[in-house]
């Protein structure tokens, strides 16, 4: 029979399962006629059907050769290789769940991290030509150890718009907090000036409305607003007749022009750079309209974030020049006093730069446990190899090649492994739906992490992948085995001998190792978590809790308005049974960076970018008391310095700027030389209030009365009692003051510290996770080895016992011969975690170097693990019964 072409073939296959049954039909009746014909000639009916056969020559041979002719015989192969694999899965239903179970559990971890990894790193920002988008940022060289890049003054952007032509568009935002009034109720929102041109740049087109026009963008013309979908939502009730309604914010009326789809996500916190300090939720836009300060501002208040688009033809470095020439114009304004610089950073850098170790950190992790997982599926079945020895010497003898056996293996294997993939998928999405509530809200891109085409093809490809790598070499193995040597034993399997026993090491002292490296981190960051949570901040956050508030700056214009209002709030605070103190602070302890202002003696020489920076706030006299903030030299505040410019500093800001000598009664100025002069009348003790991850800050102290006092304010009470309780006796006393002013949010001091530490509380939660998994299975592969030799030399072993062997020592041996994987995987992961260590040096907080301690604490905890592991199957030993063991062997 003639092989038909590869077209004719492929064509074939249409009906090919009725011409089959057609042809084994056809050849059944010419059996059948020829039988006949012999038994008309005298044959008995089974003589004459034997003879038909021999006649007509091998049937079942033919019906192959048809077969193959009609079709792919390489298919036809892999199908019963699939279907034997089934077979196989079904007969051993325990071994199939637990690999199953395995590959889902590192898959899913695999997948959901994965799309942590994709969300945050991989992806493109989901904005229009977001390869193009940029953000500038301001920097002043001799301040560059603490800062090394600062947001934008009003009058640079302004030359930066005109100037750098390597943008086809440029944007200033700035965040702001404001009381929104409408409908009789008022509440404090989040809100945002931008420029008119960064909605367009960003690609918002809004459900409702549209967005601001270059006209809104000047001053005297920016009395509109624009919603986020979510504050339409949750205080308009989406109300789709919004569109031209009046609201007032501030006490400014404005016009609700549109309203921002659900999918458009802006950047938050810092993700635009340090000292941006954008809102988590934001709840409303306003255009930028910059004030005549603003745009005469060139080097003064550093607080606008730029955003720019390159030009289809243009560079960073083409921008980053440009941006520079524009910074150096300006600084030759100030003479030999101020140097400034540019730099000019793609945006999904700055966005991710502050999340992009921890999650590689957490990457890496989770890699490393489906690298243990594999190598421990990979020992499991190289255990399993030579109770299938027999079997596959029996298909070999039968005919099958090498290549078939390593290949049926590899397919059953694959098979639990897809299963494996389809239950971690399913996995990964609860994962991520868990990831979406417990990761911390600083996280960039957090909104974005879903599962998608992308991450289900990763899926996939992670289960399919782990699937042939810890196949390969027990299927290697298998087809190797000599058919000979094993249908001459008179068991059903073979010893896996020297070779299989020295790789089922190798793999074992692998699991080791890696589970020691991440242990390792694990303790690292264990280690690191704890510094943070006990590190010394100077403060007393016991029974303190902030009630942030919101004045009207209609109702309440100018500093003196405020402070009067401060006066009226503070006693009515202080009412309150259960209260023991009531004070005030312009930003609540580890909000971050604020009010940051450059500091200069009297007679200042220096130029203005060498001279210190400090991070200012408007307190109470009170508030040093609240949070027990010590006095170290001269007083504090009293109400005798009402009417009279003093300052307090810390005890940093006081040695920085007269190092070795008493500055109380010195003067000095925050800001430049248009600020009046302040004396110096005492002295605290450093803190962390502005973040517990980094060294006191430079501070600095004023009476919220002696100056402009910001509108938004922290109302700071010691209390003993829950925050629940005193919640509604704050607001309600804050009413009976003003009515008008929004209902402010309370919350506890430790509550604070809890949000400042959950980012890295969620990396240790992880990492611990991962390598608590990893470790767990290093036990198992560890336990294997003994377990396979006590069951592979039990009759050995029976006859020691037999012979007078105490049981004792034949543990003792067992666990020997299984003690060097495990002490070689520990010396290799001892080494891999001192590197570790030096890598996680960024990721931890006031790291000391190599924490030998820590270090060999894992590597002890990893060694008794281990020996545990070994233990636990050596017993077995001891259950041997030496008068069955004989009997065997007389049998």
């Amino acid at each position: 029979m003639s092989r038909p072409g590869l077209v004719a073939r492929v064509l074939a296959l249409v009906g090919r399962q009725r011409r089959l049954g057609e042809y084994d039909a056809e050849v059944t009746a010419h059996l059948e006629l020829l039988a006949d014909d012999l038994v008309r000639r005298g044959m008995s009916p089974d003589d004459a059907r034997r003879e038909a056969r021999r006649h007509f020559g091998g049937v079942d041979q033919a019906r192959e050769r048809f077969r193959d002719a009609s079709g792919f015989p390489s298919l036809d192969e892999l199908a019963a290789d699939v279907r034997y694999s089934l077979r196989m899965i079904r007969r051993q239903p325990g071994f199939a769940s637990i690999v199953v179970l395995l590959v889902a559990i590192g898959v899913g971890a695999n997948t959901a991290i994965f799309s942590l990894v994709n969300a945050v790193l991989l992806r493109p920002l989901a904005y229009p030509a977001a390869d193009r988008l940029v953000v500038i940022r301001t920097v002043i060289p001799a301040m560059a150890r603490t800062y090394p890049s600062m947001p934008a003054a009003g009058g640079e952007f302004l030359l930066w718009q005109s100037r750098v032509t390597a943008l086809d568009r440029i944007a200033a935002v700035k965040a702001d907090t404001q009381t929104l009034t409408w409908a009789g109720d008022a509440s404090r929102v989040e809100v945002v000036r931008v420029s008119s041109t960064l909605l367009p740049m960003l690609g918002a087109q809004p459900v409702l409305g549209r967005v601001f026009s270059a006209e809104e963008d000047r001053e005297g013309h920016e009395a509109v607003a624009i919603l986020t979908y979510q504050s339409w939502q949750d205080r308009f009730g989406g109300d789709r007749s919004i569109l031209g309604r009046a609201i007032t914010l501030d006490g400014t009326r404005c016009s609700i022009v549109g309203v921002l789809p659900a999918d458009f996500h802006f950047p938050r916190q810092d993700q635009l750079g340090a000292l941006v300090g954008l809102p988590d939720r934001l709840d409303l836009l306003r255009p930028a309209a910059f004030v005549a300060d603003e745009r005469e501002s060139l080097a003064g208040d550093f607080d606008w974030a730029v955003i720019g688009r390159l030009r289809t033809d243009a560079t960073v470095a083409q921008a980053d020049a440009q941006a520079n020439a524009v910074t150096r114009d300006i600084a030759r304004q100030y003479g030999d006093t101020l140097q400034l610089g540019a730099m000019v950073i793609p945006l999904h850098a700055q966005i991710v730069q502050q999340s992009r170790r921890g999650i590689l950190l957490l990457g890496w992790s989770v890699a490393a446990v489906l690298l243990v997982l594999v190598v421990n599926l990979a020992n499991l079945l190289l255990s399993r190899v030579s109770s299938r020895a027999h079997e596959a010497s029996v298909r070999a003898a039968l005919g099958a090649g090498r290549i078939r056996l390593a290949r049926q293996l590899v397919i059953e294997n694959l098979l639990l492994a897809g299963a494996g993939g389809v239950a971690g998928l399913a996995l990964a999405s609860a994962a991520v739906r868990v990831l979406a509530v417990t990761a911390p809200a600083s996280l960039a891109r957090l909104e974005e992490v879903h599962l998608d085409g992308t991450i289900l093809l990763f899926g996939i490809a992670v289960s399919l992948g782990a699937g042939l790598l810890f196949s390969a070499l027990p299927a290697w193995r298998l087809a190797d085995a000599s058919p000979q040597a094993t249908l001459r034993g008179s068991a059903r399997s073979v010893s896996m001998g020297s070779s299989g026993r020295r790789t089922q090491h190798l793999l074992v002292t692998a699991e080791v190792a890696l589970s020691t490296v991440l242990l390792a981190a694990s303790a690292l960051l264990l280690a690191s978590f704890a510094r943070l949570l006990t590190v010394d901040t100077g403060l007393t956050p016991a029974r303190v809790v902030f009630a942030n508030l919101s004045a009207s700056l209609t109702h309440y214009p100018d500093g003196a308005a405020r402070a009067a209002l401060y006066d009226r709030l503070l006693p009515s605070l202080r009412r309150i049974h259960g209260v023991a103190s009531a004070t005030l602070v312009s930003d609540p302890p580890l909000q971050g960076e604020a009010h940051v202002r450059t500091f200069s003696v009297d007679r200042d020489t220096r130029p203005l970018d060498q001279r210190p920076v400090v991070n200012l706030r408007y307190v109470d006299p009170g508030y040093f008391a609240a949070l027990g903030i010590p006095l170290k030299r001269g007083r504090l505040f009293d109400d005798r310095d009402r009417g009279r410019r003093v300052i307090v500093l810390n005890a940093r800001t006081a040695g920085a700027v007269w190092p070795g000598q008493d500055p109380v009664g010195r003067l000095c100025r925050e800001g430049n030389e248009n600020h009046p002069l302040l004396e110096v009348i005492g002295v605290v003790a450093d803190t962390r209030e502005v973040s517990l991850y980094k060294s006191p800050y430079l501070m600095a102290y004023v009476p919220y009365w002696s100056e402009e006092p910001p509108a938004s304010v922290a109302m700071v009470l010691t209390t003993d009692l829950p925050v629940d309780a005193v919640a509604p006796l704050v607001r309600r006393a804050i009413h009976d003051v003003d009515p008008e002013i929004p209902v402010p949010l309370v919350q506890s001091f430790s509550d604070a510290i809890d949000r400042a530490v959950a980012p890295d509380r969620f990396q240790l939660m992880l990492v611990s996770g991962f390598a608590a998994a990893a470790m767990l299975l290093a036990a198992i592969g560890v336990y294997g080895v003994p377990a396979f030799a006590v069951a592979r030399r039990s009759r050995e072993l029976g006859i020691r016992l037999a012979l007078g062997a105490a049981p004792r020592s034949l543990v003792r041996l067992v666990i020997e011969q299984s003690r060097a994987p495990v002490l070689a995987g520990i010396v290799i992961g001892f080494a891999g975690a001192v590197g570790a260590s030096r890598v996680l040096q960024s990721v931890l907080f006031e790291a000391r170097g190599v924490e030998w301690g820590a270090l060999v604490s894992v590597s002890a905890a990893v060694a008794g693990i281990a020996l545990v592991a070994c233990y636990i199957p050596a017993r077995r030993v001891v259950g041997i019964d030496p008068t069955v063991t004989i009997r065997g062997i007389g049998e």
